[in-house]
């Protein structure tokens, strides 16, 4: 139901989709060779990265086949003691549209390492590139674009920012209501050269603005980056309801404003056409993005800095 109501927002807005596709699930354990540690088993030697993964399928069921090829990769970090299950907006949002999301499990109890889940976000990112274009064992093998981004949530947002500094296998980067970690996702930010989105909202008492997204925004070295603040939104209403993330979240203030069904609608209308502009080099996704920042859809503001003709970004879309 809700790819379909996502499916009708996006041809009402102007934006050209396919029909949707049914979503297939599996889960994969990766392994970094160079670490130790991490959350699952199976992968071989080194550190373990469990990660479940939604793609494309003719069937909503666990291992089902894929169908199609040449879909772009996302890989979400998750938020601060939240399992990757909060994010079933994320792959309802992105799966029928034609992409492949991969969801790392790893450093979700306490203490979390945040070091350690930007370098397990960036490794994923890497091998499903990698395996998927060499290794005709691989599910993936051959079903893959050249195309990457990297996504996250809260703590998963800021370790998303660790993962794309300095990170040449990478296409963009979007997240939302990115969290300061240590070490610094702000410092790191400054070596981020991909286009970037933040999106964050007017609401959020758990990740203050100035102290979170907006310090990690205004340290983004990309010649391309917006941040888009969402009127009445929320820190935890990024994701589904979860029980960690509502427990912080109602001992602080403002409250939001808005429902969470309204917040994801809103969030899609920015992170969708952002990623349908750089994954799949979709200038009318490009004309939509710059049309709803303009017009403010949903936004108490935004913020830009980017080589544009009339909002347009001139290294995608020089036309």
């Amino acid at each position: 139901m809700r790819a379909l109501l996502l499916f009708s927002l996006l041809l009402l807005s102007g934006i050209a989709v396919a029909q949707p596709y049914q979503i297939g699930h599996r889960t994969i354990t990766f392994a970094d060779p160079a670490r130790t540690g991490g959350f699952g088993s199976g992968g071989g030697t080194g550190r373990q990265i469990q990660c479940e993964v939604y793609y494309p399928a003719a069937s909503t069921a666990d291992n089902v086949a894929i169908v199609g090829s040449n879909y772009p990769v996302v890989v979400f970090g998750h938020g601060f003691v939240m399992g990757w299950d909060a994010y079933q907006n994320v792959w309802e949002d992105l799966v029928p549209l034609g992409y492949i999301v991969v969801f790392p499990r790893t450093e979700g109890g306490l203490p979390p390492s945040h070091g350690d889940f930007g370098l397990d976000i960036a490794y994923v990112a890497e091998a499903m590139q990698t395996r998927g274009a060499t290794d005709p064992t691989f599910f993936f093998y051959q079903k893959t674009a050249p195309t990457t981004a990297l996504m996250g949530h809260s703590m998963g947002g800021g370790a998303a920012h660790l993962a794309a500094a300095n990170n040449s296998n990478i296409t963009c980067i979007a997240t939302f209501a990115p969290a300061e970690t240590n070490p610094s996702a702000a410092g790191a930010a400054a070596n981020i050269k991909v286009p970037a989105l933040v999106v964050a909202g007017a609401n959020d008492c758990v990740t203050p603005l100035a102290a979170h997204a907006g310090l990690i925004y205004n340290g983004i070295g990309s010649k391309c980056k917006t941040m888009a603040i969402l009127t009445g939104a929320s820190h935890c209403q990024f994701s589904e309801s979860n029980f960690n993330c509502n427990f912080g979240e109602i001992t602080c203030s403002p409250s939001p404003t808005i429902s969470r069904s309204q917040q994801h609608t809103n969030q899609a209308l920015y992170y969708i056409t952002f990623l349908n502009k750089y994954l799949k080099g979709d200038c009318s996704a490009n004309s939509n993005f710059a049309g709803a920042l303009q017009t403010g859809t949903g936004l108490t503001s935004y913020q830009q800095t980017c080589m544009t003709q009339a909002g347009n970004d001139v290294t995608i879309c020089p036309n």
